[in-house]
Parts: structure tokens; sequence; C-alpha cells
């Protein structure tokens, strides 16, 4: 398949899928990204996937097409996962099934996310990694980028490939990204609740000013992972006063080779002035009540 048409395709098809559901003229800053189209393909079979990530409003959409890479297809599967490496580690993300009118109760076309950290890095270097990954008839299929770079973004537009916020391959302040253990999950806080056994932390060694990180958050119960809690996260000021980033759900991650089974997927960004920020975890049980601890961390410079 040529890769001009493969793009001229995907400009085609959302323009007339995503326009609608984009912010009103002037929402935006000045400093927003145009949004990344990129073209995936099911190797032995017959279906391809759209994505547009739009950096602005921190959302991204997934369009499932035939083989022709053109016509829609739904197909029977209720999410999406997408994979991305940054340094050494993997970031994972879920995207969910969007019903759309006429299409069957069983079927699905459109699947979104929303992550402004996701949206940013797929315009950069983390971007050529990215893989889709989903079951259909159970079936396991694996989507890779058809094209070898992503339309509308030159490799320096908005210095994507050389300050991704200490997310590309760089050394940021000391912080060697080749160290197998500067993205490992670290652990703030450990305690018992109710016979569960809760940890509080983060992907990667430090917390960065003016910089995004990702919270995680394991609980196990009779040595087994409790996934039936929902979890969110946000930060606050250093006397817990004043809200820095709204409340993000995280999903739950089974365990992998690399990881425990554990909380995460959500993004906090850091104000560039702040020398530390309390972490607020957030955990609603099943049985309808509530914990919720604070966790105070020093930030790390972060320039760009």
């Amino acid at each position: 398949m040529a890769y001009s048409r493969s793009l001229s395709i995907l400009v085609l098809l959302f323009v007339g899928t995503i326009t609608g559901c984009q912010q009103p003229e002037g929402s935006g800053t000045a400093n927003d990204s145009p949004p990344t189209d990129m073209l995936f393909a099911f190797e032995g079979y017959p279906l391809h996937a759209a994505v547009r990530a739009n950096p602005g409003e921190g959302r991204l959409v997934i369009k499932t097409l035939g083989p022709d890479a053109a016509t829609i297809q739904p197909i029977e599967a209720q999410q999406i996962k997408l994979a991305m490496k940054h340094g050494n580690h993997i970031d994972k993300f879920t995207f969910k099934a969007i019903q759309q009118a006429g299409e069957p109760a069983n079927l699905s076309s459109t699947f979104e996310a929303n992550s402004r950290h996701l949206a940013k890095a797929l315009a950069g270097k983390a971007g050529r990694s990215a893989k889709l990954m989903l079951t259909l008839g159970g079936k396991e299929l694996v989507g890779r980028p058809e094209a070898t770079h992503h339309e509308g973004h030159d490799h320096d537009h908005h210095g994507h490939d050389h300050h991704d916020h200490g997310h590309d391959d760089h050394d940021h302040h000391g912080h060697d990204h080749d160290d197998a253990t500067a993205n490992v999950l670290v652990w703030h806080d450990e305690f018992e609740f109710q016979g569960k056994r809760i940890r509080l932390g983060q992907h990667g060694l430090v917390v960065e000013s003016g910089a995004e990180f990702e919270p995680a958050v394991s609980i196990e119960q009779n040595g087994q992972p409790v996934k039936d809690a929902k979890v969110s996260v946000s930060l606050l000021t250093a006397d817990g006063k004043q809200a820095l980033a709204e409340s993000q759900s995280t999903h739950f991650e089974p365990a992998s080779e690399e990881e425990p089974p554990h909380f995460a997927q959500a993004f906090l960004a850091v104000p560039e002035n702040a020398k530390q920020v309390n972490i607020r975890y957030r955990i609603d049980w099943a049985d309808g009540t509530t914990t919720t601890r604070d966790v105070l961390v020093q930030t790390e410079s972060h320039a760009h």
C-alpha cells in the first residue's frame, strides 16, 4: 500500500469523525500541538486501525478499518490496548469501545482514551515503538505502525524528539534512561487495611517539576491482587490545601514479566516551580467505603 495514499485516507477519515468533537475555537492554548495521525496494520489479518491523537485535548481515538484501510469495520471487542516504550519503561493504555449509531450491540469501530501524556508521546520517538493489541475470535492480534513517521510532525516539531518531558531516551539531569532502574515501580508507603496489603508509589525513581509522572497502587489480599476497587490519584500542594492536578482514574494492569499487578495509567503534571507535592491516593472499595492517603514527595528540577 502506498504511504501517501494511507495518509490521505487518514485525513479524510478523521475530518468527518473527529472534527465535531473538537474544542471550540479559542479554547486551546498557543502551545497546543496539532493532532497526530497514525495507521496500524495487523499482520496476517484483514484489519487496520487509524489512530488520531490530539495533544491539545488530551484525547485519542482509534477507528478500526478493513483490509483496504479505508472502510470502517466494526469488530467484536470491548477494548484495544496500546503499548509504547519510553526509555526502559513500557507505557500501557486501554482504549474503551464507544458505541456508534447503527452498529450492532456487540460490535464497535470506535475506541477512545484520554491522556495528554500519550497524545504528546505518539508524536515523538516513543510513537515509533507503539503497538496495538486486541483479541478477536480468541486470537491475539498485534498492530504496528504502517508508516515510518507521523503526518504533520517533523522530527524536531515542538521539540518532542529531544524534550518530551523526560520520556525519551536522553539523560535528564543525571537520570540516565538507559539505566534499567530508571523507570521501575517505586513504593512510597505500605500499610494494611481490612486484611488488604496496600502499596502507594509511582513509575520512575523521581518526580520531576515541569513534567508528568505516573502514580501506581498495588492492592493484595491473601496474596492475590484486588481488582474490583476504583483507584484515583490527584496532586496537591505540600500543605495539602490547594489542588495542582485534578483527580485522574487509574486502570488495573495485570502482572507482566516486568511488573506485579497494580493500578496505573493516570498521569499527573507537576508545576515547574514545585519543590514538594502531595500525591493523593483515593481507593473506593466495592463495599462503598473509601480510603484516602496523601504522600509528600520531593521533586527534582526538569529543564526543557
